[in-house]
């Protein structure tokens, strides 16, 4: 098998002489694709570095200038990943026309087809060489661009050191485990990846492998990108190759009090890479950057920083800034006053702004066409709840929606106390107090014994109490307050009706005691004619309480003038009965 390679390089080698005096055919030369027919050398390569190395890696021209070839190194010794250091062959193909191969390779040499021009250099990081390709496209319209590129591979003197996938590129380790070839993306992931027999790797350059089983016998290895470049602009890819004993690192991202995951970075120590942008969020907070330490206070890495890897796995931590410097906040003390009232005070934020709606509870967040910047207020007494939320200059939520639970108290009701009205008793229904309109409720009102027993609830009502006897009245009264007013507390006001002065045995309230009077007591007596209640106070001349033949034999005795009948301011106070029939 050696030996039928080393006849392909001296077949490779009169090809080409063949190809210089137009003598060779296209399709004998790399898998059917023609050499160097859109190819222009406009750049100066001795301007380019066309090979560097350091401790670990080292790049150069492959054999033959057949495209650009990457080894490891191990103190003197150097670790091929190429068959015979050949190097890895690049293709370009623009807008599905004919491909186009980067023969007689050097970093720098500009390389054109179909308007794109194209050019590939290399630098050293770490453990890793980065193979960089830049296209420009100087068309008018933009242009689809593959672009890609394969190799007869092999690890250290392993020609068939197993190949298999990485979670984004291939590796291939020697039989000892002692060396290992990484391939990974440099920014952006690649759009095919392949790896099986080395013959088939040309044609394979834009092809993904399907099977992801290990493949273990002569191998190659190819990767491409499928790019849309606008008309005019420039476009950058990255292929990252180390060899030698690196073995990968991990870095992970920590959202440090934030959700969401971020995809951890595996890659060779000393790699520099892209930290990806961050995709966590937390609340009301803004994302600065990332923290070496885990407090996560400090920005060491702006986003989509570069970060070059160490030799152990490590951890970066997202650092938060509070949003919200100040937060909405309810007015307290509010009580009503018949005008309209802002609820909250306006909050501060950093970046997006503050968007306010009423809701109907705690729980449920209002849709979010209700929110807009204004504040929200309101006339009535009562609990509101309030939702704020921070949103960008394109009304999308960054920061989720709150909620401050806000009172407008009952304000006292404003009215006069009622007085006690100046009565005498004259037989009529009287007023017992004198009341003035009340602003926040209704007057009611209610009627006990005494000035210290609180009547019950059910005993208040809207009536005036009214009284048409003498006597000593306790008149209590309160406001029921409407919706934005408070009840008052119960109060007391004492009335005395005065008694009447009348002539005590005139039962018809003539003015005089005759046998008119004598004919009505006896109709009520006997059940005939009932008095009214001012009338039997007339009647009942003893004072008894009871009208009765008592009372008509002392009214005759009066009427006959054989015993007059005392009044009112006539009788001694410390008698208890005053007149008696005894004498009559």
């Amino acid at each position: 098998m050696k030996e039928i390679r080393r006849s392909r390089r001296v077949l490779a080698g009169m090809l080409a002489v063949m190809m210089v005096a137009g003598a060779a055919p296209a399709s004998l030369y790399e898998g059917g694709f023609l050499a160097g027919t859109a190819i222009t050398a406009s750049a100066d390569e001795t301007e380019v570095p066309q090979s560097g190395e350091n401790q670990y890696m080292k790049y150069t021209i492959g054999y033959e200038r057949a495209g650009f070839d990457v080894r490891g190194k191990n103190g003197a010794n150097e670790i091929q990943t190429t068959y015979d250091n050949m190097g890895y062959r690049t293709h370009m193909q623009v807008d599905g026309n004919e491909r186009l191969y980067f023969g007689e390779f050097a970093y720098g040499k500009q390389y054109t087809s179909d308007g794109v021009v194209a050019d590939i250099t290399a630098q050293l990081h770490g453990k890793t060489v980065y193979i960089i390709y830049t296209l420009t496209n100087t068309n008018s319209e933009t242009k689809t661009v593959k672009i890609g590129s394969c190799a007869d591979t092999q690890i250290s003197s392993n020609d068939d050191a197993p190949c298999s996938f990485t979670e984004k590129g291939i590796k291939m380790i020697d039989g000892s485990g002692s060396n290992e070839f990484t391939l990974m993306p440099g920014n952006g992931n690649f759009t095919t990846r392949w790896y099986g027999y080395y013959r088939e790797a040309t044609a394979n350059v834009f092809n993904n492998r399907e099977d992801p089983s290990v493949y273990s016998d002569d191998s190659g290895i190819a990767w491409s990108w499928t790019i849309e470049i606008p008309a005019g602009e420039t476009v950058i890819k990255k292929a990252k190759l180390s060899a030698g004993q690196i073995g990968n690192v991990q870095m992970s991202y920590d959202a440090n009090g934030g959700t969401g995951e971020m995809e951890p970075i595996v890659d060779i120590p000393e790699t520099e890479i892209t930290l990806n942008t961050n995709s966590f969020v937390k609340d009301g907070y803004i994302f600065k950057g990332w923290d070496t330490d885990s407090a996560g206070e400090t920005v060491v890495y702006a986003d989509g920083a570069s970060y070059v890897l160490t030799d152990e796995d490590t951890t970066l931590y997202a650092v938060w800034e509070k949003n919200i410097t100040k937060e909405p906040e309810a007015i307290s003390p509010l009580v009503y006053n018949g005008g309209g009232q802002d609820l909250i005070t306006a909050g501060e934020v950093k970046e997006g702004k503050l968007v306010y709606a009423m809701g109907d509870d705690e729980e449920t967040a209002p849709e979010a066409d209700a929110y807009s910047e204004n504040i929200p207020g309101a006339v009535d007494a009562g609990n509101y709840y309030v939702w704020y939320e921070v949103v960008n200059d394109d009304n999308l939520v960054i920061a989720k929606p709150a909620c401050i639970e806000t009172v407008i108290e009952k304000a006292d009701p404003v009215f006069t106390a009622p007085t006690a009205n100046e009565l005498t008793e004259d037989g009529t229904v009287q007023d017992l107090i004198t009341t003035s309109d009340c602003d926040g409720g209704d007057m009611l009102f209610a009627m006990t014994t005494d000035a210290e027993t609180t009547p019950d609830e059910d005993a208040f009502g809207d009536e005036i109490p009214t009284a048409d006897e003498s006597g000593t009245y306790y008149v209590w009264y309160k406001v029921k307050g409407d919706k934005n007013h408070n009840d008052s507390e119960p109060a007391c006001v004492t009335v005395t009706v005065a008694e009447g002065n009348w002539l005590i045995g005139d039962v018809n309230k003539d003015g005089k005691i005759n046998v008119t009077d004598i004919a009505m007591a006896a109709a009520h007596v006997k059940g005939k004619r009932m008095l009214t209640k001012d009338k039997f106070k007339r009647a009942d001349v003893n004072f008894d309480g009871v009208l009765d033949v008592s009372d008509i034999t002392l009214i005759a005795a009066h009427v006959k003038g054989k015993k007059m009948l005392l009044q009112k301011n006539e009788i001694p106070q410390t008698e208890e009965v005053s007149q008696t029939e005894e004498e009559v």
